[in-house]
C-alpha cells in the first residue's frame, strides 16, 4: 500500500495528517491535494513531490513552534485562533473584492473612453471653427464650455453627489451604491447624514477602497466647501 495515497471517487489524491500541535501553525488538520488522475501507477509517481513539499511546510511549522517555547495550544486556543484566521480571511476577501471592483470600473471607463475616440477627435476639429461656422447646437455647446460659471456649477454638483456617496457608504457599506461618486449621471440621492464628520467619512472611504493618497487628499480638501 502506498503511503499518503487516497481516493476520492475515482480520482486519486495525496492526503497526509498534520501533527496536532502543528495544526494551529499551518491552519488545517491535513494536507490534501487532488492528483488529477484515475491511474494508480501515475498517482504513485506524483506522491513524492507532495511529500517533499509537505515535509518542508511541517519543518517550517515545527521550527516556529519550537521558537514559541510554550505549551501545546488547548482546544479553546484553537477556536480563538480559528476565529482570528476567519476574520483575517474575510478582511482579505473584502480587500480583494474592493480592488477587483475598482479595477473593473477603471477598465470599463477606459473602454468607454476609447470607444469615443473618433467622436472626440471630430468634435475637437469642429470646435476649432467659429460659432458662425458651427451648427446652432455646436455653437451652444462651445458657448457653455467658454462660460466660466459652468465649471463651478459642475464641480458643485459633483461634490454634492460625492457627499451623497460617502453618506451612503457609511450607512450601508454597499459596493453597489458606489457607481462613480464624481459622475453626475450616477449621482446618489441625498440621504440624512449620520452624526459623524464628513471628513471622517472621506477618510474611511479612502482606506476601504484603496484610494491613492494624493487623490484622497485632493478630495478631502474639496469637501471643505460642503461642510
Amino acid at each position: 500500500m502506498c503511503t499518503y495515497l487516497s481516493k476520492r471517487g475515482s480520482v486519486y489524491c495525496f492526503r497526509r495528517s498534520i501533527p496536532e500541535h502543528l495544526r494551529v501553525m499551518i491552519g488545517r488538520q491535513e494536507f490534501s491535494k487532488s492528483l488529477r488522475t484515475k491511474d494508480r501507477a501515475e498517482a504513485k509517481q506524483l506522491i513524492p513531490q507532495h511529500v517533499i513539499a509537505s515535509d518542508r511546510e511541517l519543518a517550517s511549522a515545527q521550527a516556529a513552534f519550537d521558537q514559541m517555547g510554550g505549551p501545546v495550544p488547548s482546544a479553546a486556543d484553537y477556536q480563538v485562533i480559528a476565529a482570528w484566521r476567519r476574520r483575517e480571511q474575510a478582511e482579505w476577501e473584502h480587500q480583494q473584492a474592493s480592488e477587483k471592483f475598482f479595477e473593473e470600473k477603471d477598465a470599463a471607463k477606459e473602454a468607454r473612453r476609447e470607444a469615443r475616440t473618433s467622436y472626440r477627435r471630430r468634435l475637437e476639429e469642429r470646435l476649432k471653427l467659429t460659432t458662425a461656422e458651427l451648427t446652432p447646437e455646436e455653437a451652444a455647446f462651445k458657448d457653455v464650455l467658454a462660460d466660466p460659471t459652468f465649471d463651478a456649477l459642475i464641480a458643485k454638483e459633483q461634490l454634492a453627489a460625492y457627499k451623497g456617496s460617502l453618506l451612503t457608504f457609511a450607512r450601508t457599506r454597499d459596493f453597489g451604491a458606489l457607481e462613480g461618486p464624481f459622475t453626475a449621471s450616477h449621482a446618489i440621492p441625498p440621504v440624512k447624514a449620520p452624526a459623524v464628520a464628513l471628513s471622517a467619512l472621506q477618510d474611511a472611504y479612502a482606506v476601504a477602497y484603496g484610494m491613492k493618497p494624493g487623490v484622497a487628499k485632493e478630495r478631502r480638501a474639496s469637501l471643505q466647501g460642503l461642510i
